[in-house]
C-alpha cells in the first residue's frame, strides 16, 4: 500500500502577516534599479524569525510509509535552512535523521513555541508522509518514524492537533505571526 497526500485546511482568524507596501512587493523602491537595491529589513517587520524543520525517511509501518531516500531528504533540509536565513530567519532549528519519533518532534514543537515571543515570525516544515484517517476521513496525520496507520492516535502526529499546539499557542498565546 503507498500511503496518500495528506492535506491540511485550517482557518486563520485574522491577518498574521504585514500588509506589504508596492516597495515591498517589487522588491526595490519605485526607480530603483533591482540590483542596486537594499536587502529587505526583516527586523523591521518581525522581532525574530525562527523555523523548525523536520525530515525523516525510515519508518516502523514499512508496508503503509515507503523509505525515502535520505540524501535527497537532507538536501531539501540544507536548501530550505539556506534559503529562510537568505530570507531574515535567524533561527532555524533542524530535526533529521532516519528515524524521529512522536515524542521528539513534539518537544521540538514545544521548544520552538515556548522560545517564540510577541511578533515572531514562525514556519515549521515537514518532509515525511501523510495520510487521512480510515475511520474519520475529516482527520489527517503526518507519520514519525514510530507511527503505525492502523492506530493513527497512538503514535502519528495528528493535523488538527498540530493547529492546536503550534499554531493557536504561538499565535493566540504568543502573539507570533
Amino acid at each position: 500500500v503507498i500511503s496518500q497526500p495528506a492535506s491540511f485546511q485550517g482557518t486563520l482568524p485574522r491577518d498574521l502577516i504585514a500588509r506589504p507596501t508596492k516597495e515591498a512587493l517589487t522588491k526595490s523602491p519605485v526607480g530603483v534599479v533591482p540590483i542596486l537595491q537594499p536587502p529587505i529589513a526583516f527586523d523591521t517587520v518581525y522581532a525574530k524569525s525562527r523555523a523548525l524543520l523536520i525530515g525523516m525517511w525510515e519508518f516502523d509501518d514499512y508496508r503503509n510509509f515507503q523509505r525515502f531516500d535520505g540524501v535527497k531528504i537532507s538536501a531539501d533540509l540544507v536548501a530550505l535552512e539556506q534559503a529562510l536565513r537568505i530570507n531574515g530567519f535567524d533561527q532555524v532549528t533542524v530535526l533529521k535523521r532516519a528515524r524521529i519519533t512522536k515524542e521528539e518532534i513534539e518537544a521540538a514543537m514545544a521548544d520552538l513555541v515556548d522560545a517564540a515571543g510577541k511578533d515572531d515570525r514562525i514556519f515549521v516544515y515537514f518532509s515525511t508522509h501523510g495520510f487521512a484517517d480510515e475511520i474519520v476521513s475529516s482527520e489527517g496525520y503526518l507519520a514519525t518514524s514510530d507511527c503505525k496507520m492502523a492506530q493513527p492516535t497512538v503514535r502519528c502526529l495528528r493535523l488538527n492537533e498540530l493547529q492546536a499546539r503550534v499554531i493557536d499557542r504561538a499565535l493566540d498565546g504568543k502573539h507570533a505571526r
